[in-house]
Order: structure tokens, then C-alpha cells, then sequence
């Protein structure tokens, strides 16, 4: 939630999913696609994201594990009890 109001995007269009996702992860860093796997970041709590993480800055372990959601789950979750509205081709 801090990172949303910092950024302005608790204010912004979040009728584009995609869009957001994106924005998100370009938040967090693009460290992850080099490695070949999902960011946590967005896909942690979900059947994408099972291992990997960054343990410091710069820090990558293969074998750490998140203990956290990521925003797909939440997002997703928002989006099922209608307090998020996305486009349905998102």
C-alpha cells in the first residue's frame, strides 16, 4: 500500500491489468526474467512462483522462498469481491 500511494497509483486507471502488472514489476526490478522465472513479486501464492528470490540487493539464491503474496493473488482477490474493476481481454 505505501508503494501505491508513493507512487500516485492508489489514484491511477487499474481498469487495465496488464498495464499495472507491468508497472509493478518494473517497480521491484526486472531481475527476475533474467533468471528465468516468475517475479515473486507478482506471482508469489500462486502455482507460478515456487523458489527463487533476491535475499539482499543484488543477492539472488535459487533456493530462497518468499513469504509473502504477490499482487496477482491480491489483485485477483480485490478484483473477485468487486473492489477492482480490470478489462476483461486484460
Amino acid at each position: 500500500m505505501d508503494a501505491l500511494i508513493m507512487k500516485g497509483w492508489h489514484e491511477s486507471d487499474w481498469s487495465s491489468l496488464g498495464r499495472n502488472l507491468d508497472r509493478i514489476e518494473r517497480y521491484n526490478g526486472l531481475g527476475y526474467r533474467s533468471r528465468g522465472i516468475y517475479s515473486p513479486y507478482l506471482w508469489a501464492c500462486t502455482s507460478a512462483y515456487s523458489v527463487g528470490a533476491f535475499v539482499a540487493y543484488g543477492v539472488f539464491d535459487r533456493n530462497a522462498v518468499v513469504n509473502f503474496c504477490g499482487a496477482v493473488p491480491i489483485l485477483l482477490e480485490l478484483q473477485a469481491r468487486g473492489h477492482l474493476i480490470t478489462d476483461a481481454a486484460d
